[in-house]
């Protein structure tokens, strides 16, 4: 059994290490995306990129389902945001660069 507060919700510990599946799709969906797009003939680039955003959206859904179950604490959005705005960049030049060395793309 988990320890919880009065509110019913886990220390931001315990969340993580229960819900840090929801925090995946939303860090690895940008570089898809972005590999994705650099793949595919530029024309169809923006046809793409409006047909997928309903799966960010998704993604950034599912990643905030713990705090709006209200099981985990505020905390746990400032993480889910710092994974968003901090690791999708970092997986983004790692998934452009594996792309480029592997593909031998300009």
């Amino acid at each position: 059994m988990t320890p919880q507060n009065a509110e019913g919700r886990v220390p931001l510990s315990v969340g993580l290490r229960l819900y840090w599946k929801h925090l995946v799709p939303l860090t690895v969906y940008p570089a898809v995306l972005v590999v994705t797009l650099k793949s595919i003939p530029e024309e169809w680039a923006l046809l793409v990129f409006f047909l997928t955003s309903p799966v960010f959206f998704g993604c950034g859904y599912y990643a905030g389902i713990p705090w709006w179950k209200k099981k985990v604490p505020y905390s746990y959005i400032v993480v889910l945001g710092g994974c968003w705005l901090f690791l999708s960049p970092i997986l983004i030049v790692a998934a452009v660069l594996a792309t480029n060395a592997l593909f031998h793309l300009k």
